[in-house]
């Protein structure tokens, strides 16, 4: 149901927040906590007031109303687990298993929110009679969502967003297949485009059958139509994510399918760098080849892409975060720079020439302190010819470099290890575009990867491997 705040509402929302937070600061919990439960009287919808609680309980030692209070506030959609853990309130929580327990949910969490809504949640049984009532109804719905935002919260907003063009996209394909010949067929393409190019509704997936038929129906008449039309880009990708459905009873992509995606993706890359297609072409292409069997491919596509587009950090970053862990098998080793705590700074180029482990770990967390005497035996059992590095994600107010350093030394912990202090928010954990940990990548002596979240006799056998295939190539 659409969501229905009065301006009135929203105002007081807003003001019981402030409210709120004053009072916390104050140290006047009573107070702080009647007012984050009139927001929940307005709308309990959003985290943010059960967060808000959470802490107000955990500052007056009602550790069990603590987690209470944060696991409504996750069920909500809330992700930033980070932020309360940095909370001097949350010092004693920390660590408690039902708190691990929900940084541990909340990847599942986020790739859920990613998923929604799908292709098939809106249909047009009878096409809208012209573009204007169309637009009308998109801008109206977006200017609602707007001015209830900051009662909605971050989430919310985002996903009424996401519904409003997922369902207008809806009434223009409607309108697109209903009249091919229409005059202004270039402006409800343009339209339509618009809305997949905004992010919210356009990711590389599997569609289902009658959302990959229609979709390829629009994108061919797109092209058929306007050939050489601003279009262009965005009907290739479409088709492309249309053709990427077509597959044999066992779920593999039909070789014909696979030369037509091959085919459009590439022009978006080769011809239209500048176009907001460009992020999920690449995507696309890349995914295409790994999942045929061409990582040769693959590997050029993302490596060509990187370095034609090195200037633009913004959209390198948008398409590691498409790609996840296939942009370390493909692209190698990332281009990171960081201190160690030996003082000496640790990069890509420093690793080169050796097989590396990076492993990425925190003393708080159970399967990581399980892992450490893997990594010891490895690293026993190598000597040189393999590098162990450890990125530590505890945070500086739970421990400092030198406890850090005593902790690694009376658990024998292997290997040269990075700490920053920063957790989760380091620049090394969203440059290897970690989730979740324990983390771990094995690459080779020229800094390509051989395998990622490798654990026990798993992570041993890629590590041989890999030192197999440095010796081999140095007897070469």
């Amino acid at each position: 149901m659409f969501p229905s705040l009065t301006p009135q509402e929203v105002e007081r929302f807003v003001s019981l927040g402030k409210v709120g937070s004053a009072r916390l600061r104050e140290g006047d919990g009573a107070g702080a906590e009647a007012a984050f439960r009139q927001q929940l009287a307005i709308f309990p919808l959003n985290p943010e007031p059960h967060v808000s609680l959470a802490l107000v309980a955990a500052r007056g030692g009602a550790k069990k109303q603590a987690l209470a209070c944060l696991r409504a506030a996750v069920l909500r959609g809330f992700t930033d687990v980070s932020r309360v853990e940095r909370s001097e309130v949350w010092l004693e929580l920390r660590r408690d298993p039902a708190f691990l327990a929900l940084v541990d949910a909340v990847p599942a969490l986020m790739d859920a929110d990613e998923r929604w809504v799908g292709w098939d949640a809106f249909g047009a049984s009878h096409p809208p009679p012209d573009l204007e009532s169309v637009a009308r109804q998109w801008d109206r719905r977006k200017r609602a969502i707007e001015a209830m935002a900051p009662a909605l919260g971050p989430r919310l907003d985002r996903l009424w967003r996401r519904v409003i063009d997922r369902s207008t996209a809806a009434l223009l394909q409607a309108y697109v297949v209903a009249n091919p010949g229409a005059r202004d067929l270039d402006a409800a393409l343009e339209q339509l485009m618009s809305l997949y190019s905004g992010g919210l509704i356009l990711r590389w997936e599997i569609l289902p059958a009658e959302a990959a038929r229609r979709l390829g129906s629009i994108a061919s008449t797109a092209l058929e139509r306007f050939p050489d039309g601003p279009s262009r880009p965005g009907a290739l990708t479409c088709l492309g994510l249309a053709r990427y459905a077509e597959r044999d009873r066992r779920g593999r992509l039909l070789p014909a399918a696979v030369e037509e995606i091959r085919a459009s993706l590439r022009e978006v890359t080769v011809r239209y760098g500048g176009s907001p297609f460009l992020a999920p072409a690449v995507e696309g292409l890349v995914r295409t080849e790994s999942e045929t069997g061409r990582a040769d491919l693959a590997m050029a596509d993302y490596r060509a892409f990187r370095a034609t587009h090195a200037a633009d950090p913004t959209l390198l970053d948008g398409v590691r975060e498409r790609l996840g862990v296939l942009a370390l098998t493909v692209g190698g080793l990332p281009d990171f720079h960081a201190r160690a705590l030996d003082g000496g700074i640790v990069d890509r180029e420093a690793l080169k020439g050796k097989v590396v482990v990076v492993d990425f770990w925190a003393t708080w967390c159970g399967p990581c302190v399980e892992e450490l005497p893997a990594l010891r035996r490895i690293a026993s059992r190598s000597g040189d010819r393999v590098v162990v590095l450890g990125v530590c994600l505890d945070r500086a107010e739970d421990l400092d470099a030198t406890a850090l350093e005593a902790w690694i030394a009376a658990k024998g912990v292997a290997g040269r290890h990075v700490w920053d202090g920063l957790g989760w928010d380091s620049d090394i954990v969203r440059q290897f575009g970690v989730k979740e940990i324990p983390f771990t990548v094995v690459a080779a002596a020229d800094g390509s990867v051989l395998a990622v979240g490798e654990h026990g006799g798993d992570l041993d056998r890629a590590v041989r491997a890999a030192v197999a295939a440095r010796v081999s190539g140095v007897q070469d």
